[in-house]
Order: structure tokens, then C-alpha cells, then sequence
């Protein structure tokens, strides 16, 4: 009797009553999944399991570059969501949250949403808080001061099963690791990296969805520069954090 858009605090107060004696289902909605370079994700999934939570996956895409041990991840957001019935669905991008309110409004279930550096849209923010379905709007701390009052500070999860190596005495590793990009500005970073020869050099770059030909673009810029610059692509987790222990 209480499930209504109008009265969000007794719709509310009605979930959090049937979560007292089973564990939350929250379904993880991503534009693209399991991306090797957006551990966030995958780290937000797994803090979510570890506190008891079932959670269940899609994206509107594949990823092109995918990341070791991810779950199942769906490609039919409408029938993922009829077959988890989640209490909850949890967007990363603002963006990407607005444009999937009709998806929201048409099953009738709550979601919450984490913004990113780029997504830092004020007017979107204001819409998708004041929306009767919205759960919670987070952002990292240095973010919150440019959005609307009402998103809620929290710090990216890094869980204890996440293990960053131990350094060695001498680090002398210049190291580039991220999303294969434009906004990178590879031909400078290059030029940046030949001019220490006295260093071992290393970019590792990952291939983006409708980028898939700028890490080749990068090592081939790399070996007419300096081909002592090494190029590594799609290098898992463990990998970039074994190189990010030994760099400088």
C-alpha cells in the first residue's frame, strides 16, 4: 500500500523492513563490463559480496579488453533485471544513470549512483536526486564540492584482497599505466619518457571500447621515438601493480 513515487520515506521504510531477514540483491549496471582498467568496478562488486550482498551483472556492452575472474555479466538489461529482481540497481557515471531512468521507472526499482571525475554535471545531478526512485548519489570527497548538496562523499574501495607487492630497494621504473584513451596525450608522455634513457621506460595501456586501435597507435609512436620505451597492453591487475611497486 506504501509503493508509491509520492511517498518515498514509507516506500523506503517498507524495504529496509524486508532486508532485515534475507540479504540485499543489488544488481551492478555498467555502460561496459569487466573493463581491465576500471578495477573500481570490480572492486565495488566484490566489497558488496564480502558484506553479504547478492549481486548480479549486466552492461550495455562487452568490454573489448576484460579483466580476469569477472562474473557473469549480461548483455539484456530488461531481462537480467525481471530474472534477479533486485532490490536495488547500482550505476557508476551519472550519465549513464540518466539515461537509464526509463528502465528504472518501467520496473519500479530504486538505484544509486557514483560520479566520476568527467561527470561532474550539476543540472544531472539535480535530476537524478530528486527522482523518486533515487536511493543515494555518491562522489569522492574532492568531488562533492562541485555538485548540488545531497551527494554523499565516499572513498574508492580497495579490499583486502586486492595485494599491491612490496617495492624493492632501488625503484627505477618510469611507469605509465591507464585506459587507452585520447585524452592521455601519448605523443607528449612519449617525448617526456625519452628524455630520462637512463631509466627502464614502461607504458601499459589498455584497449577501450571504440579505441581499439590507440594502444598500437601508442607502440608504434613509442618504437620510432625510443625503442627502448617497452609498450604493454592489456596487462591484468596483478600485473600493473607488480610494475607500480617497482616505479619510482
Amino acid at each position: 500500500i506504501s509503493d508509491s513515487p509520492e511517498q518515498p520515506g514509507e516506500v523506503r521504510r517498507v524495504w529496509a523492513r524486508a532486508h532485515l531477514h534475507r540479504p540485499l540483491r543489488v544488481h551492478l549496471h555498467t555502460r561496459m563490463f569487466p573493463v581491465i582498467s576500471e578495477t573500481y568496478i570490480g572492486e565495488d562488486l566484490r566489497a558488496l559480496q564480502a558484506a553479504g550482498g547478492v549481486v548480479t551483472v549486466s552492461s550495455l556492452e562487452a568490454a573489448v579488453s576484460v579483466a580476469e575472474d569477472a562474473p557473469p555479466c549480461r548483455l539484456d538489461f530488461d531481462n537480467a533485471l525481471i530474472e534477479a529482481e533486485p532490490d536495488i540497481v547500482l550505476m557508476h557515471w551519472g550519465f549513464h544513470a540518466e539515461n537509464e531512468l526509463g528502465t528504472m521507472e518501467r520496473h519500479e526499482i530504486p538505484f544509486a549512483s557514483l560520479f566520476h571525475f568527467f561527470d561532474l554535471d550539476p543540472e544531472r545531478t539535480e535530476h537524478l536526486r530528486t527522482h523518486p526512485l533515487c536511493v543515494a548519489l555518491y562522489a569522492a570527497p574532492q568531488y562533492v564540492r562541485a555538485l548540488p548538496p545531497g551527494v554523499i562523499p565516499v572513498i574508492p574501495t580497495i579490499g583486502p584482497w586486492t595485494r599491491i607487492p612490496d617495492s624493492p630497494a632501488q625503484r627505477s621504473l618510469v611507469l605509465s599505466a591507464s585506459a587507452g584513451v585520447r585524452k592521455k596525450m601519448f605523443p607528449m608522455l612519449i617525448d617526456a619518457l625519452a628524455q630520462v634513457p637512463e631509466h627502464e621506460r614502461m607504458i601499459i595501456v589498455a584497449r577501450s571500447n571504440g579505441l581499439e586501435e590507440l594502444p598500437d597507435e601508442v607502440m608504434a609512436l613509442a618504437r620510432e621515438r625510443d625503442p627502448a620505451i617497452q609498450v604493454r597492453i592489456n596487462v591484468q591487475r596483478p600485473g600493473v601493480l607488480g610494475a607500480m611497486a617497482r616505479a619510482s
